[in-house]
């Protein structure tokens, strides 16, 4: 039960953090979110099922399967192929419970909505980035960008100092602490000229040597023990 709390750790905490998407999010529709993670789920567990058989029908398993994580890779895999069919499974029954209305139903976008710890560490993210990463701004207003308000109530965005790539990355990764949303929709409501950092990421991707933005370390700084 250990190993498998810890190999499958990254996967349980996607799989919390979509349910508490699903359950307060106020972007976008149900369904096809739904459907859209069941695709991804699918195709996982067909990836995973197809490894394990190749294990399981070799000649040597012992030789072919080697290590991930500190265990066998049959078990590794075994262990995400369970968590992702415990997850499908619940999906499914997330989409049959809908009704024809939630189903058409479109919810207002809000914006930015942090989860962990949000009393403490907006209160820090504020004080690091206010005057250096963004413009001086009140903290009532830079609250309002993290705390789920509607789009239409956001009355002053964030002027972002740095370039546009490095506030790409910035809201990148800040996914772990915030609820599931589509970023780059709400990045345009949220701070000033933000209408294509989807762009500037995949300009930063590109970059061959590290895969970031020049500068990308005043972002991790940022973020550390947040």
């Amino acid at each position: 039960m250990a190993k498998r709390n810890i190999i499958g750790s990254h996967l349980l905490d996607y799989n919390k953090r979509l349910r508490l998407y699903l359950d307060n999010t106020q972007f976008g529709t149900e369904l096809p979110f739904i459907e859209m993670e069941m695709n991804k789920v699918r195709t996982d567990i067909i990836s995973q099922r197809e490894i394990i058989d190749k294990i399981l029908s070799s000649g040597n398993p012992g030789k072919i399967q080697g290590t991930k994580k500190g265990i066998s890779s049959l078990n590794y895999h075994s262990i995400c192929y369970e968590i992702n069919t415990d997850f499908l499974k619940w999906l499914e029954d997330r989409k049959s419970k809908l009704t024809d209305d939630e189903k058409l139903k479109r919810k207002e976008l809000t914006s930015y909505h942090w989860l962990t710890n949000p009393d403490k560490e907006l209160l820090e993210l504020y004080k690091r980035m206010n005057g250096k990463f963004i413009a001086q701004i009140d903290f009532p207003a830079f609250g309002a960008i993290f705390t789920g308000q509607p789009v239409t109530s956001i009355t002053n965005k964030l002027k972002w100092l740095k370039s546009s790539a490095l506030l790409a990355y910035f809201i990148d990764s800040i996914g772990n602490h915030i609820a599931f949303a589509d970023f780059w929709s709400v990045a345009k409501y949220c701070f000033e000229n933000a209408d294509s950092l989807k762009q500037s990421k995949q300009n930063y991707l590109n970059n061959k040597k590290t895969g970031k933005p020049q500068g990308h370390n005043q972002i991790d700084d940022l973020l550390t023990d947040l």
